[in-house]
């Protein structure tokens, strides 16, 4: 059976240890088996999926398959010239294992595999002349890395690092890579060293839009300078890495992207196992650093850099230490109101708590400078980055305002009434910081005695009731009544039940509240509050209503005496 007129052909085992394998019988069919040995087969095709496919295939997906028994290897994949896009995700490596076919159960062979090395993939990927969009997450050689800049019609490149376990050979490493020179958009996860000795036609990608790297191993920034058409630049590096590449030499590229839409500048705190391989050559370099959970300080006076173009419309920094008053040299001299989202967040996220990565740098004067010069920004993150006692009600001029993060040193039930006042909001997150290594507080009392930080007590809560319109309530960790309720430092979302609803009705929230008894002391005590000033009212009302029979009674009488005079 030929499939003459399949245009897209997708072969996905999603379990993340066990790929597929596709075995050829003695009958040239192929079978797509998985080797899970408690799942049941399925099959997948009864012909060859590459080698008698028909020519007008224009989109290849395969992850996580292991191409066993392919006549000719990967030579099955240079036929198909028409192919448009292509998507190729390594199988992790498992050991030969061999199973027999008894009790019903789906049993497998997977000895003696005749794996396509990547040597034979550089070739073939030469072969596919109408090629403009290819994802890698494969063992790269010398010849693979060599073959991209050969690829003149690709205009989308993805490359991924290597599947976990997986060992690159060193030359692959350390090599360089060549880039196709009319790509538009480029995406790198990958341990790769970007410089002008292992990356040079990086500076000649002209005409690239979107530009994404991730967990690389060193970057030249100056090779970022030449690109003015990029609109999208998403960086980031572990802190080593990204000193290394040096944040004054990166902030200087900035003015020259006068097209830039989008800036992400993110400093990853996660562990990388490659991180291993530069150990010993940064010991000496690491020792002037406060330690592994420390950011990378930005230079106030460049800080103006981050917005440069005028054209920007979403900021994002992650984890970078911006200094005192950055936000007033930041926003404090522009107006750009094509800006709708900022995030400046300085907490990392770990095991559903947050721990501090760079201290709070926004104050009162910052906030109102931001307030100034986004006046359209409808998504704001500053989870950690406003200092403890700012004033955040400020906020309430963004009339566009609908999605809102706050948490680290400000979230008490203070920051709870300044946001009270954001009537507009539709989302927030309110979260807070893990207590001291006293542990939380388990009296009664729903204040902050100085062991921890500030926490958003019941009181604080009932402040962001006045916030009907949200549909999307997130708390956690520092929200004493959610430890008290449930005994866990988790983050909780509240979202509403129904369109005509508010997260105020999402029913786990209603329990929760039932459950907490001084959540019902507290709304007994605001209702012997509201029976106060009904009472109160009514006795005003009561004395103005004498006050009134008093004036009616004296004009009355002094008509009287009018008409007796008249």
């Amino acid at each position: 059976m030929q499939l003459q007129h399949l245009r897209s052909l997708t072969i996905v085992q999603h379990h993340s240890c066990f790929p597929l394998v596709l075995l050829q019988k003695p009958t040239d069919k192929v079978l797509a088996y998985s080797s899970v040995p408690s799942s049941s087969s399925c099959e997948a095709a009864h012909v060859n999926p590459l080698a008698h496919v028909a020519p007008t295939l224009t989109s290849l997906k395969l992850h996580r398959v292991h191409l066993n028994g392919f006549p000719g290897g990967w030579q099955c994949l240079g036929a198909l010239t028409g192919l448009q896009q292509l998507d190729l995700q390594q199988a992790p490596h498992i050991p030969p294992v061999y199973y027999s076919y008894s009790m019903g159960q789906h049993i497998l062979t997977t000895r003696h595999r005749d794996f396509a090395g990547p040597g034979e993939l550089g070739g073939v990927l030469l072969q596919l002349e109408c090629l403009t969009q290819l994802r890698l997450a494969w063992q790269m050689d010398i010849t693979v890395r060599a073959a991209f800049g050969l690829m003149t019609q690709l205009r989308e490149l993805k490359l991924q690092r290597r599947p976990p376990g997986e060992a690159a050979s060193a030359d692959a490493v350390t090599s360089a890579i060549s880039l196709p020179p009319n790509l538009t958009r480029l995406e790198i996860d990958l341990w790769q060293a970007l410089d002008r000795n292992h990356a040079p036609d990086l500076a000649a990608l002209t005409a690239l839009q979107h530009l994404q790297l991730v967990n690389i191993k060193t970057l030249d920034p100056g090779l970022l300078s030449s690109l003015q058409q990029l609109t999208h630049l998403h960086v980031a590096m572990r802190r080593k890495q990204l000193r290394k590449a040096g944040m004054t030499a990166l902030l200087d590229v900035l003015p020259c992207l006068q097209k830039l839409q989008h800036l992400d500048l993110l400093q990853d705190h996660g562990y990388d196992e490659e991180d291993d391989d530069d150990d010993d050559d940064d010991q000496e370099e690491d020792g002037d650093d406060e330690g592994h959970g420390s950011a990378l300080a930005m230079p106030l006076q460049q800080c103006t850099a981050l917005l440069s173009s005028s054209r920007l419309t979403s900021l994002q920094l992650q984890g970078v230490q911006l200094p005192a008053a950055c936000g007033v040299r930041m926003f404090g001299t522009r107006l750009l109101p094509q800006l709708t989202a900022v995030k400046i967040n300085f907490l990392q996220p770990y095991h559903n708590r947050s721990s501090v990565v760079a201290a709070p740098a926004l104050a009162n004067a910052d906030l109102a400078s931001l307030v100034d010069c986004c006046p359209c920004l409808a998504e704001l993150d500053l989870a950690g980055a406003v200092m403890a006692g700012a004033d955040v009600s400020v906020l309430k001029h963004l009339a566009s305002l609908t999605a809102l993060v706050v948490g680290g040193a400000c979230t008490d039930d203070r920051c709870a009434e300044g946001l009270a006042q954001l009537a507009g909001l539709k989302r927030l997150s309110f979260t807070g910081l893990p207590a001291s290594s006293g542990g939380w507080d388990d009296n009664d009392s729903d204040v902050d005695d100085g062991a921890g930080t500030p926490q958003l007590t019941l009181h604080g809560l009932q402040q962001l009731m006045h916030l009907t319109q949200l549909t999307c309530l997130t708390v956690g960790v520092g929200c004493c009544w959610l430890e008290k309720t449930y005994g866990h430092r988790e983050l909780q979302e509240f979202r509403a039940p129904a369109p005509s609803s508010s997260a105020w009705d999402d029913p786990k929230l209603q329990v929760m509240l039932q459950r907490n008894r001084r959540w019902l002391a507290l709304l007994l005590q605001q209702r012997d509050h509201e029976l106060a000033a009904l009472k109160a009212s009514a006795a005003s009302m009561r004395h103005e209503l004498a006050a009134a029979h008093e004036r009616i009674a004296a004009l009355q009488q002094q008509q009287q005496q009018q008409e007796a005079q008249s």
